[in-house]
């Protein structure tokens, strides 16, 4: 007899091939918003020329894609959304919904586990490019490049995925389609008319503009805070986070060291780089002492060495227990 089918799996299976469509079938939904001008004043859809939009066979179809549009491009990128928020309070307490949301969260670092919808972002975005300006090959290009190029900075700064090769592999991807942009902009056919190309310009520059205002404003007022000796903004909680690291330590203590290196063996690539990092800054931290009236708390070198002797002396005695000795029969 065979086995019968697990709803959970079912869902997560079926998510795992919406999502890897999610482009495809975006970009089949907005083929009716895609027309371009004729001499005359009418217009026609890029994918279909004798179609005439504005007109009865045009309307049909229009209403088809805002359908799948807003059922599938909206309505599952919602549910992904929804998810990713609930996912931190749930992922911890209740299995079921682990299983059923396993294709958007198990590619990515735990810590990243959101960024599954921000692909669903970056595809939404690509397949809207055929729509800005269907008349202006730049201004589709320069979209591209665009968007190609804010996440491909996003991507090399957060390195989401659990593995060096697929972090490399997406940001060697991005860095393509912004190459073949760049290339393909040399072959675009300049307009008459631009104005389009020219609001689009302007609004890129005023948003990164306004971007590094944004983040200049926000370090000023950091500094100027912290000259006044008050807390800056962007320090997060102390006491929480003293709390947090003194909990983990501890807990820590309760564990052997094959248990510690059996852990840090299932982490990612990027995890464990990022606690070798911290290891090295409170290496240097705890070996710098309080010298030349600097605020550091350290331990002396004989502590140190101390903890390591206690540390060798604990695997030496882990690994004579496990050595097989005569047996009393």
């Amino acid at each position: 007899a065979g086995q019968t089918w697990r709803r959970c799996l079912v869902f997560n299976s079926a998510g795992q091939v919406w999502q890897a469509l999610y482009i495809s079938i975006v970009l089949v939904s907005l083929l009716p918003f895609q027309c371009y001008d004729h001499p005359s004043p009418h217009s026609s859809m890029t994918a279909y020329s004798n179609v005439i939009c504005g007109e009865s066979d045009h309307g049909a179809l229009l209403g088809l894609g805002i359908t799948f549009t807003l059922l599938y491009g909206v309505g599952f990128f919602a549910v992904c959304v929804l998810a990713n928020i609930y996912a931190p309070s749930l992922s911890s307490s209740n299995a079921q919904f682990t299983q059923h949301f396993r294709f958007l969260l198990f590619r990515f670092r735990v810590d990243r586990w959101y960024w599954g919808s921000v692909l669903m972002v970056r595809s939404f975005l690509i397949a809207m490019v055929p729509i800005v300006s269907p008349d202006n090959g730049n201004v589709q290009v320069l979209m591209l490049m665009s968007v190609a190029g804010v996440f491909m900075l996003a991507q090399a700064l957060i390195l989401p995925w659990k593995t060096y090769l697929l972090n490399a592999a997406d940001t060697a991807v991005l860095l393509m389609l912004v190459l073949i942009g760049a290339a393909a902009s040399a072959f675009t056919e300049q307009e008459n008319s631009d104005s389009s190309f020219t609001t689009f310009i302007l609004l890129i520059f005023s948003a990164g503009f306004l971007t590094v205002l944004i983040v200049l404003g926000h370090a000023v007022v950091g500094a100027c805070a912290a000259a006044r000796g008050k807390r800056p903004l962007a320090v997060a909680d102390l006491e929480g986070t003293t709390t947090d690291f003194v909990t983990c330590i501890k807990a820590l203590g309760y564990l052997n060291e094959q248990s510690v290196a059996q852990m840090l063996g299932s982490l990612g690539y990027f995890d464990r780089l990022a606690i070798k990092q911290f290891l090295a800054m409170m290496n240097h931290e705890l070996h710098v002492g309080i010298r030349h009236g600097s605020r550091r708390i350290s331990i002396s070198d004989r502590k140190l060495k101390d903890v390591r002797s206690q540390l060798q002396e604990t695997r030496t005695l882990s690994t004579t227990a496990e050595t097989p000795g005569q047996v009393d029969l």
